[in-house]
């Protein structure tokens, strides 16, 4: 934090956040690598890109709020503010990004013509384009989705007429299941209900009503109810029972994403205020909360390193793929803290040229 800055105007610290980056991303991890070892459990690790699109929502609309209170309070402009926004997100985002990229096309594992759609954060309807996610960056469809959400999701918070905020905030979320249920409904392929950006509104969204809560222009103090994760605990279950008929299968296939958004929405409140007990110390690990902090590198070359790298070694070795899958972890880990040390971080210590007004930053 800069030296004089005004806290007033900076989102606080939330260490219990970084541990819950690192929950996400390994859990995607272990889908990715580990259902031949550990089975069936290892499906609810695709929910980790959820509770990231759930805290982006928050972290990225929290600043945003801020910068919409300091427009109202100092006369800032908040077309300033955006460019800002624009710059620091671009600098933290693209690089490590396209440097991946550039690796994968080096290694003859995309064309220029798929290398253009990834390069414009367009991966996830060249997905559904192509009917399938396509191995080495097939898991970059989730950074297209934030990508289109930044472009939208600024203008709206910054120049929205305050009593519309509330309003559209939880339009938004309602339209995510509502979307995923029409899709399901009409036959939509999987791969459409999947990647689509309109299927992760209310993901982003209830990040974002959290947001509201703590940093609007009328903030609410206080913690979400536990009521709500015993509710989303309920909806998941009731989501894994068999029922007859098309419509309940439907209707709580789309339930079923609700349910887990609302339980990390209530575990994202929890932690940005810092859970307490043995829950509390689990998330203040250091080791853990330092996944977090390379998190980002590691779910952009995880997938990169497999097929890069190991799966070639298990081919021509003729190894069994059950422990270079449970390599990879430490490799991922190992690459990602280089990526950020040495590339990564120096990059983004160059938001502190794009501060949001003349004299602060947001952090």
């Amino acid at each position: 934090m800069a030296k004089g800055k005004d806290r007033r105007e900076a989102l606080p610290h939330m260490p219990q956040l970084d541990a819950l980056r690192a929950i996400a991303v390994l859990g995607v991890m272990a889908f990715h690598f580990l259902g031949g070892v550990l089975g069936p459990i290892t499906q609810y690790g695709a929910y980790g890109v959820a509770l990231f699109f759930v805290l982006s929502g928050f972290l990225i609309s929290g600043i945003l709020f801020r910068c919409r209170v300091n427009a109202l309070a100092v006369g800032q402009s908040r077309l300033a503010a955006m460019r800002q926004f624009y710059f620091r997100r671009a600098l933290r985002i693209i690089p490590v990004c396209y440097l991946a990229l550039i690796v994968a096309k080096a290694n003859g594992k995309m064309s220029w013509h798929e290398l253009s759609w990834h390069l414009t954060f367009r991966s996830n309807f060249y997905f559904i384009k192509r009917g399938e996610l396509i191995g080495t960056v097939g898991h970059f469809w989730s950074l297209g989705v934030e990508e289109q959400f930044y472009i939208v999701w600024p203008w709206l918070m910054l120049y929205l007429p305050q009593r519309w905020l509330q309003t559209v905030i939880m339009a938004v979320i309602c339209l995510g299941p509502l979307v995923r249920l029409a899709m399901a409904a009409g036959g939509a392929p999987g791969i459409v209900q999947g990647v689509s950006p309109f299927t992760q509104l209310d993901s982003l969204g209830l990040g974002s009503l959290l947001a509201y809560r703590r940093y609007g222009a009328t903030p609410v103090r206080g913690r979400v109810g536990l009521g709500v994760a015993v509710a989303s605990l309920a909806g998941i279950i009731a989501a894994r029972i068999p029922y007859p008929g098309f419509w309940p299968q439907v209707i709580h296939a789309s339930g079923d994403r609700l349910a887990w958004n609302l339980l990390f929405f209530w575990l994202v409140s929890r932690a940005s205020v810092g859970f307490g007990g043995p829950v509390g110390w689990f998330l203040n690990l250091r080791p853990l909360r330092y996944i977090g902090t390379i998190s980002y590198g590691m779910y952009v070359w995880h997938l990169l390193l497999w097929f890069l790298l190991l799966l070639p070694t298990v081919s021509y070795w003729r190894l069994p793929s059950q422990l270079p899958r449970l390599v990879v972890f430490p490799l991922t880990i190992a690459v990602a803290a280089v990526s950020w040390r040495c590339f990564e971080k120096p990059i983004n210590d160059l938001k502190r040229y794009f501060p949001y007004n003349g004299r602060t930053e947001l952090v």
